[in-house]
């Protein structure tokens, strides 16, 4: 697992990410630092153009609501906005995943199934936004100046302050939506030799 401070250390990488309209499974195992003081957005896995508006930009990451003490999942496309309802403040280990089928002919919101340790999540009401003002499909632009490769634990765009404090690993980002029995495999511990 890699540690992070919540300063500027990501793990950059040199793949661009998925891109365009493709359907997409993201998952992580994350644990945050217990004592840490608010921070209402910390990256676990970020890539494409992160302009405002464009909605051309990936992002898995917890989202702490300014009125709450409680953290949770999020995915993002920009003004698309999934957040879960599993409060993961508790200084454990956690497997999220984002399964998301999204529309080639942007007609409508992207379909995202939110997993925390393998079970399905809701979507929180107050703090998930699927049918936004600005309609603009999400469309993860890749390979084009202003886009971000695929980054571990901190992007500064459209923001400074997103770092991640606590641990990550086993990052994984598929190019297809995984079922519900491939998620729960990937969200069980391996069990312990003698």
């Amino acid at each position: 697992a890699a540690l992070f401070t919540g300063e500027a250390t990501p793990v950059t990488t040199n793949w661009k990410g998925v891109g365009g309209a493709v359907p997409r499974t993201i998952c992580a195992w994350v644990r945050l630092e217990p004592g840490q003081p608010q921070r209402r957005y910390q990256t676990i896995v970020s890539w494409g153009d992160p302009t405002i508006g464009l909605a051309a930009k990936c992002e898995l990451l917890l989202y702490q609501p300014e009125t709450s003490h409680s953290t949770f999942m999020r995915l993002s496309f920009d003004q698309y906005l999934y957040t879960g309802i599993t409060d993961l403040s508790d200084n454990r280990w956690h497997h999220l995943a984002a399964v998301c089928r999204t529309d080639p002919d942007g007609m409508r919101a992207p379909e995202v199934e939110l997993y925390v340790d393998g079970r399905r999540e809701g979507l929180h009401p107050g703090e998930s936004t699927t049918n936004p003002p600005i309609r603009q499909r999400p469309d993860t632009r890749v390979g084009v100046a202003g886009a971000m490769p695929l980054v571990i634990g901190y992007t500064d765009r459209p923001a400074a302050e997103r770092g991640f404090r606590g641990s990550i690993d086993e990052v994984y980002v598929f190019e297809a939506t995984l079922p519900e029995e491939r998620i729960i495999h990937l969200a069980t511990p391996p069990k312990e030799s003698n």
